[in-house]
């Protein structure tokens, strides 16, 4: 039973040691609204552990997100150890033409 702590802790440790970029740091999706400041609103799909759904990034560098427009498809590394989370190394990898529904509520 001593043992389980243990291995806890090495398992948390070797976790938190990872390197940032991993196929679980990679998300594709949808591009709903470009705003300010470098943010765009993305719906995407399950990736990083979580299920497809609609969020606020943040774009590195600032200036990528002035090329954005809503609709486009994107794929791009993503860090969500901080809030909003962050896209870089963000690729363009087609358009949807189809309306996208917008955010319930003002962010």
């Amino acid at each position: 039973m001593g043992i389980r702590p243990a291995c806890i802790a090495v398992a948390l440790f070797a976790a938190l040691a990872a390197g940032p970029a991993s196929a679980a740091d990679e998300l594709q999706g949808v591009v709903v609204n470009v705003l300010s400041e470098g943010q765009v609103i993305v719906k995407h799909d399950p990736g990083c552990g979580m299920p497809a759904m609609t969020m606020l990034f943040q774009i590195e560098p600032k200036a990528e997100a002035d090329r954005l427009q809503p609709g486009d498809r994107i794929f791009a590394r993503a860090n969500l150890s901080v809030n909003p989370g962050i896209l870089d190394e963000v690729e363009f990898i087609g358009h949807q033409t189809a309306p996208l529904a917008q955010a319930v509520h003002d962010l």
